[in-house]
């Protein structure tokens, strides 16, 4: 009968004797290279934490395209958290703050045109009025 073995196949054949001691350098070496690898996975995890820290800042200053639609419409935002309603309270109340020096402006820059364009209170030409003085006669004029 050739019936398979369990465990039948292809192995390694393990060291043994004075090949399974590494030697004083070899094992130097091995130490070496397992600090680096350990610097390497922390230096690699400060990076990674950095990184995941900065993802974090930029998604708090990332808006919607809600928000983003409201700004250009200039529209009332959507219901949204507490710091845009107090936001947008506070933002109506700077308008309504200037808005009235607005309509002063507005007030001042319409007489200003009136006056330019001749529609508004007329000034008397001055100059046409006030004779001048003579001038000093002189024998020579050079």
């Amino acid at each position: 009968m050739l019936a398979a073995h369990h465990a039948g196949g292809i192995t390694k054949k393990s060291k043994s004797g004075r090949k399974a001691v590494l030697s004083s350098k070899a094992r130097q070496r091995q130490e070496k290279s397992l600090d680096r690898a350990e610097a390497v996975v922390e230096r690699t995890l400060k990076k990674v934490q950095r990184s995941k820290g900065q993802a974090r800042s930029l998604d708090t200053r990332r808006k919607t395209w809600d928000e983003i639609n409201n700004d250009i419409l200039d529209r009332a935002p959507v219901a949204g958290s507490k710091k845009k309603a107090a936001k947008a309270a506070e933002d109506a109340a700077v308008a309504a703050f200037f808005a009235d020096g607005d309509e002063e402006m507005e007030d001042l820059e319409e007489e200003q045109q009136q006056q330019q364009q001749g529609e508004g209170p007329e000034e008397e030409d001055v100059s046409a009025s006030t004779p001048l003085p003579p001038l000093p006669e002189d024998d020579e004029v050079l």
